[in-house]
């Protein structure tokens, strides 16, 4: 079941004067109806299929959708119409808000509420423990389940302070499905479970929760674990997955052994990613020298991975040491691109040598040529090209070296670079448009 349903209307008891009525849901993209549950304060506790209502449903065209822990609005049938009272409302906002209402079906209705909140609290939290044993018959791994749980929850603390064996019952009910759910269910739904109103959950213990749901995924999936998992690692453990399980590992052997699993995945993943290539060298694990196959995307992607995992510490030194020959070759094509700014000055002005030329047009991959020394080359492109080879080297420089990997790419220095020249290529930039139109004209 979806704990969202629209109101299509409510029914009608075919009385002569008034009635207050029950609504009749609709889900979604779907023909069938239900009835809600509600509790003493007109809070949806569930959701009951109605396959058959032998009496006649009055449409409604207001478009109103209805969850589990609201507060439904209460219909009303005076006459020939249906008026949508929120149980909120005071007698004088009902008589403001449908002034078409009479006055005996609003008293009553409001009779009616105050006979329900007087019912006594015991009462009410008995029911609501039932509720609580029966929704813990079948624990299932869905949203409903959870909104089910989070509804009674509201209705016991708006019924008055609920006492202690029915919040126990509560975070029995919570526990039991982390416990058995923790592992297949989205983070979302983790999520939520943690922050049902009303209910405290532990940083500690929600932290290792966490901490082992992620080494599950980790464990199963390495570096092709989804980037939102990932993210969350790194928000959530500064220090990096592998240092939260020593946390709460049971001895030394445990977290070892743990930590094991994960680093020979990592580096088996690893020299699987460079054997795509023809360059990769059985003696030399990694020796691959064309950063040109990598995508910035995709290392970042690694990047976010040994980030998530280990932080700033060294325990996946086995994998990343795979990416030096890949950064050396990126850090000695940029180096030398960035080593002279006179020849960036003679080639922008359309007097460049076609030695550099190419030397340039080789490491952006570019698809612009020389013909007889005229440049043919669209300049904004070529240094947005550059930049994003700066980035790609960057990346590198963090997953090769531990000490910056949780640093900033803009917070990144390589020595070699010739910042001066790519700072003023990159405050530049927007002018080389006009520029190369200039001279454009005058070739």
């Amino acid at each position: 079941m979806i704990n969202k349903y629209d109101i299509l209307g409510c029914i009608d008891f075919c009385v002569n004067s008034y009635a207050i009525s029950m609504l009749v849901l609709q889900r979604p993209n779907s023909n069938y109806t239900y009835i809600p549950k509600t509790d003493h304060k007109f809070i949806v506790i569930d959701f009951y299929e109605a396959s058959q209502i032998e009496y006649k449903v009055r449409y409604l065209s207001e478009k109103v959708t209805v969850s589990l822990g609201d507060k439904v609005p209460v219909p009303i049938l005076d006459h020939d119409s249906v008026y949508l009272v929120d149980p909120d409302w005071s007698d004088a906002e009902i008589a403001t808000q449908h002034p078409g209402l009479s006055t005996a079906a609003r008293k009553a209705f409001t009779s009616l509420r105050s006979r329900l909140a007087l019912r006594p609290v015991d009462t009410l939290h008995d029911e609501i423990g039932y509720n609580v044993a029966d929704l813990l018959k079948q624990p299932v791994r869905s949203h409903y389940w959870l909104s089910r749980l989070s509804a009674l929850v509201r209705s016991a603390f708006d019924g008055g302070s609920p006492p202690a064996e029915l919040l126990e019952a509560f975070e029995s009910a919570r526990l039991l499905w982390i416990e058995r759910f923790a592992s297949k269910s989205s983070l979302k739904m983790i999520l939520s479970a943690f922050q049902i109103p009303n209910l405290h959950m532990d940083e500690r213990v929600a932290a290792d929760i966490l901490a082992r749901r992620f080494e599950d995924i980790v464990v199963s999936k390495g570096i092709h674990t989804p980037q939102n998992e990932i993210i969350h690692i790194i928000s959530m453990f500064k220090e990096g997955l592998i240092a939260q399980i020593e946390e709460i590992s049971i001895d030394q052997f445990d977290y070892w052994k743990r930590k094991e699993a994960i680093v020979s995945l990592t580096e088996l993943q690893v020299e699987n990613l460079f054997r795509r290539f023809k360059f990769f060298d059985a003696d030399m694990r990694g020796m691959d020298s064309s950063p040109g196959k990598w995508s910035s995307a995709e290392l970042r992607k690694y990047l976010a991975y040994f980030r998530a995992i280990d932080a700033d510490n060294y325990n996946l030194n086995s994998s990343t040491s795979q990416f030096i020959s890949l950064y050396e070759a990126q850090k000695l094509a940029t180096i030398d691109i960035l080593s002279y700014s006179n020849d960036w000055y003679s080639a922008m002005i359309g007097d460049g040598s076609i030695e550099f030329i190419d030397k340039l047009l080789h490491f952006i991959d570019g698809k612009d040529e020389v013909e007889h020394g005229k440049i043919l080359i669209h300049w904004p492109n070529v240094i947005s090209s550059v930049k994003k080879e700066y980035e790609k080297l960057t990346i590198l420089a963090r997953i090769v070296n531990p000490a910056i990997r949780n640093h900033d790419d803009d917070e990144v220095a390589i020595n070699g670079i010739n910042y001066s020249l790519l700072e003023e290529l990159l405050r530049s930039a927007h002018n080389v448009e006009k520029q190369y139109l200039r001279l454009s004209r005058r070739s």
